[in-house]
């Protein structure tokens, strides 16, 4: 962590917003895939919902990070890089990083619900994967690799 953001305080909202891995939302990229295939991206009602949909994935990407931290905090200050992840590193409280993780669950949620059933249907299975993975699967050789 630089040593900037070492001198703000507990909760500060840029604590926050590292709680939800925002370097780790260039992954819902791949939701463009299908519309740059399509050759349908004048549409801009579809555009519109490709980018909701990967703003819903990220969202509740985000929400799983905030998941897996509460459910290893104990761990991750443990470990050499991990520690410095914002609850391990005592930037960011547990009720903090609950309320955090359970609005941006909700927004993706909300926008996938916008975007389609289908959209909100892939949302919650991976969302029930990613729950899954954090209390128990991960601990299962092999199959915490598919997961």
């Amino acid at each position: 962590m630089s040593a900037r953001l070492s001198t703000l305080p507990v909760n500060h909202p840029l604590h926050l917003l590292r709680t939800l891995r925002p370097h780790q939302w260039v992954k819902s990229a791949f939701v463009f895939v299908g519309l740059i295939f399509s050759h349908r991206r004048g549409e801009l009602d579809l555009v519109l919902r490709v980018i909701a949909a990967a703003a819903a994935f990220a969202a509740v990407a985000s929400s799983t990070y905030v998941l897996n931290d509460l459910a290893d905090v104990e761990k991750d200050k443990l470990h050499p890089a991990k520690r410095r992840r914002t609850l391990a590193a005592g930037n960011v409280t547990v009720g903090w990083a609950q309320a955090v993780g359970a609005l941006s669950l909700v927004a993706g949620l909300v926008l996938g619900v916008w975007v389609s059933r289908e959209v909100l249907g892939i949302l919650l299975l991976y969302l029930a994967f990613n729950v899954a993975y954090t209390y128990g699967l991960r601990d299962v050789v092999i199959l915490d690799v598919f997961v």
